[in-house]
């Protein structure tokens, strides 16, 4: 389904909430490669285009009540530490795929 306002919407949130193609892929549990070529076609399946509308809205609503939760914590924190959590966070996606695989591995080693 083409749906040029919608990927102009993702690419915004994405930047705002500093996160990759590959990162926001993994969220979605879609592959970066299925995300990148709808992005570039500004198209797509009704399946990732209901995740993509969900996941906008659910991260949207959590941020704000995070927000205004944090918000005195947020103050003591240095540019440096907020620089340091947002390359921690980006990492969760593949730290998480990392973890599967040896997992994976070590399941068909005991079979074995």
């Amino acid at each position: 389904m083409p749906d040029p306002v919608l990927a102009k919407k993702f690419h915004k949130w994405r930047s705002d909430a500093g996160l990759t193609v590959s990162a926001a892929a993994g969220r979605l549990g879609v592959a970066p490669s299925t995300l990148t070529r709808s992005l570039k076609e500004e198209s797509f399946s009704f399946d990732v285009r209901e995740r993509l509308k969900r996941m906008m809205e659910r991260e949207a609503a959590a941020v704000s009540g995070a927000a205004a939760v944090a918000k005195p914590a947020v103050g003591r924190l240095s540019i440096n530490d907020l620089r340091l959590l947002h390359e921690f966070v980006n990492l969760i996606p593949k730290a998480e795929a990392i973890l599967k695989s040896v997992l994976d591995l070590r399941a068909e080693r005991n079979k074995s």
